[in-house]
C-alpha cells in the first residue's frame, strides 16, 4: 500500500499559481472552454502569477470507484480481477469542476511563440508542473474532486487479461493501489503510473494519492 495521504484544498478553492520561466511585458488573458466556446477565466501577470479567478463549481458526478478502478477497462478485455478492495465505494460519489486549467491564445501574446508543430495551433492549455513538489511525479497526472464527505479509501485491485491469436500471446496485469482521504469540499488527486515489460507479459501499477494545494499551483 502508498503511504497514507489526506491533503485537502478546502470547502472553497481559487485556482492559482505562477507559471514557471514566465516572460510576457504585458498581462495576457487566459480562458476556459466550454463546449466549443472560449470563456475568459483569470488574468496571467508579467511575473507569471495567475490572477483573478474565481472558486471552483461544481458540475457533472463521478462514482470514485469509476474514477481509481480499472476493472470496467479489464472487464471487455475478457479480464479477471482477482483482488477487488475498491467495491465498498461503489456508491460514492464526487464532483468534478466545471473547469480546472487554463488556456492562453498565442494571438494574445507581445513576444510571439513559435510552436515547432505543424499545423501550427492557436492555443495551448496550461497544465500543472507536479514535479516542484515532488520529482517523482513527473509523469503523473492530477484532477480536482468535490467531496460532499469525508471519505477514506484504502484498497487494491489487481486485474489479468490476456490475449490469444495464433501462436501470439498477451498477458497484462493492472494493479491499482489507492490509501487516502478525501475530505468534504476540493481534493487533488493524482496518479503515477508504472509499467515493466516482459516478453509476452505487461505489469502496470498505479498508485493514488492526494496532495496540497501547493502541488497544483505550479504551471508549465
Amino acid at each position: 500500500m502508498p503511504e497514507y495521504t489526506a491533503f485537502t484544498l478546502g470547502e472553497f478553492y481559487t485556482p492559482r499559481g505562477t507559471v514557471a520561466n514566465w516572460k510576457e511585458p504585458k498581462v495576457v488573458p487566459l480562458y476556459s472552454r466550454f463546449g466549443q466556446n472560449l470563456v475568459p477565466a483569470a488574468q496571467l501577470q508579467p511575473d507569471g502569477r495567475i490572477t483573478g479567478a474565481a472558486p471552483l463549481k461544481s458540475a457533472r458526478t463521478e462514482n470514485l470507484q469509476a474514477i481509481f478502478s480499472i476493472g470496467g477497462a479489464n472487464a471487455w478485455l475478457g479480464g479477471l480481477c482477482v483482488v477487488d478492495g475498491l467495491k465498498e465505494i461503489a456508491n460514492i460519489n464526487v464532483a468534478q469542476p466545471e473547469a480546472s486549467f487554463f488556456i492562453l491564445r498565442f494571438s494574445d501574446l507581445q513576444q510571439r511563440i513559435q510552436p515547432l508543430t505543424s499545423p501550427v495551433p492557436t492555443e495551448r492549455v496550461l497544465g500543472r508542473d507536479l514535479t516542484v513538489y515532488d520529482q517523482q511525479l513527473d509523469r503523473a497526472t492530477s484532477r480536482l474532486v468535490y467531496a460532499s464527505e469525508d471519505v477514506t479509501v484504502q484498497g487494491e485491485q489487481r486485474c489479468v487479461s490476456g490475449y490469444e491469436q495464433g501462436d501470439r500471446i498477451s498477458v497484462s496485469q493492472d494493479n491499482i493501489h489507492v490509501n487516502l482521504k478525501l475530505t468534504k469540499g476540493w481534493n487533488a488527486l493524482v496518479s503515477l503510473s508504472t509499467s515493466s515489460y516482459g516478453s509476452v507479459t505487461r505489469v502496470a501499477d498505479v498508485v493514488w494519492t492526494t496532495v496540497p494545494p501547493e502541488a497544483i499551483e505550479r504551471w508549465k
